[in-house]
């Protein structure tokens, strides 16, 4: 519901992509999706990927191991995520594309393929220190980060956080990293 309440009064065209299946398992409700629809236009990503079959095998092969040292392989991989990004979302352009879940490969490649100015992810931990202690299927996402214009931690001490533990293994990812405090809303 932050995000309803961060979106109110925003002057702003605002799209949001939201997956059908996950909302499923999600305790978000209609009341959220109503109000969602009050500050943003809802888009329902259904249905399995648009990628052939070379796409196809090298996103299998991204998710089993990382592909970050074959530039030309994750670049046929991004440009085959354009069919993903197409078949949701159209072909638009947009002013800023954001990856504001930041944990799902599936979604930073559909946006990260999804035509805009700027391509910003949000990360909303000491992601490397996530990865380590719950998350190791994470890492994958962080040969992604350097495609990104902007690195936005949840808060400045997740800034440093990322911006150090990032730096020797993504030394691209240096530069890009910008904090905006997360928007809680007290009840």
């Amino acid at each position: 519901m932050a995000l309803v309440h961060n979106l109110a009064g925003a002057s702003y065209g605002t799209v949001l992509v939201l997956d059908s299946t996950e909302l499923k398992k999600d305790e978000l409700g209609d009341g959220a999706l109503r109000a969602l629809e009050e500050h943003a236009t809802l888009l329902f990503r259904t249905g399995g990927l648009s990628l052939s079959l070379e796409e196809q095998w090298l996103y299998l092969k991204y998710n089993t191991e990382t592909l970050g040292s074959n530039q030309d392989m994750m670049d046929i991989l991004v440009n085959g995520f354009g069919y993903e990004s197409k078949r949701v979302i159209g072909d638009r352009n947009f002013e800023i594309v954001v990856d504001h879940q930041g944990y799902h490969p599936m979604w930073a490649l559909t946006l990260l393929a999804t035509k805009g100015d700027r391509h910003v992810a949000y990360l909303h931990n000491d992601m490397v220190a996530e990865a380590a202690a719950r998350l190791p299927n994470i890492r994958r996402i962080f040969d992604l980060y350097r495609r990104f214009d902007r690195l936005i931690s949840v808060s400045d001490s997740s800034c440093q956080a990322n911006t150090d533990s990032l730096k020797d293994q993504w030394p691209e990812t240096q530069g890009k990293h910008r904090y905006v405090y997360n928007g809680l809303i007290a009840e």
